[in-house]
């Protein structure tokens, strides 16, 4: 994996789409917006929720069906899962 911040990322997604649900909550939407922004890092549920604005329930729905299409990585499980884009 190139670590260089300048180095530009790309999102693929297969068309249809795994989950039906990827593009249907604003939630998901802003969880991989930041997950992209933010790719080096890794964050709980908890701390997606207060940097999305999103409640908990929401970010870790949103995580299932990013996951559900092979987008973030997680490492770990539950709710302390950590999130590396």
């Amino acid at each position: 994996m190139n670590k260089d911040p300048r180095s530009g990322i790309s999102i693929s997604l297969q068309v249809p789409a795994r989950d039906p649900d990827l593009y249907k909550h604003k939630a998901t939407n802003e969880t991989l917006l930041f997950l992209s922004r933010h790719r080096f890092d890794e964050f709980t549920i908890g701390e997606l929720a207060a940097q999305t604005g999103n409640t908990k329930p929401a970010v870790t729905r949103a995580v299932d069906v990013l996951q559900a299409s092979k987008l973030p990585r997680p490492e770990g499980r539950g709710i302390q899962r950590g999130l590396p884009f």
